[in-house]
């Protein structure tokens, strides 16, 4: 199982599209807020080889500390969730903007009615920057296989993760020797 992990409007459904053409024995799966309260009973049923999941656990460890206060997974189940991930050929990638770019997101992103606000979505973003630093985001540990930071071309405008051909062909290779493991 492929997870692509990151801050809202930073690109992850494009560059799942992108993977999943390359990947093209892999199915594509979206978990959100619907799996949220259950996502160690939704992961026995999901975590599969040959899936690129656009979020999973990870985001409702990080939404779920920077915006709740405490995630709705334990640290024992995002463990038991790590464990069946890579027990399936897993890489965990995770996006994230720095705080000048991600500014810019946050602001086409509250045009189509977003529910968090703007300082929560800043929140989240910073969070998935320690996660790619550190591994972690508070008491959960997290090994993030491939990091990727959006950045401004030349011409001002923003790189996304779907446009970078080598962090595409970086994922597309990293996975297939984690599946052939």
């Amino acid at each position: 199982m492929l997870i692509i992990e990151g801050p809202d409007m930073i690109g992850k459904t494009e560059l799942v599209k992108k993977l999943s053409v390359k990947l093209s024995n892999c199915v594509v799966d979206k978990f959100g807020l619907p799996e949220s309260g259950r996502m160690l009973e939704e992961c026995k049923l999901r975590v599969r080889r040959n899936k690129i999941a656009d979020r999973c656990y990870v985001s409702e460890i990080v939404y779920g500390y920077t915006c709740r206060g405490q995630p709705k997974v334990s640290v024992e189940h995002a463990r038991e969730i790590e464990r069946m991930v890579r027990n399936a050929g897993g890489l965990i990638v995770v996006l994230a903007a720095p705080d000048d770019i991600y500014n810019e997101l946050v602001i086409e992103h509250h045009k189509r009615g977003e529910a968090f606000t703007p300082d929560q979505c800043r929140a989240v973003n910073r969070a998935y920057r320690a996660l790619q630093e550190r591994n972690e985001v508070g008491p959960y540990r997290v090994p993030v296989d491939v990091r990727w930071t959006a950045w401004k071309h030349e011409d001002g405008g923003i790189v996304y993760p779907s446009m970078d051909h080598d962090l595409v062909n970086t994922i597309v290779d990293k996975y297939r020797r984690a599946q052939k493991a």
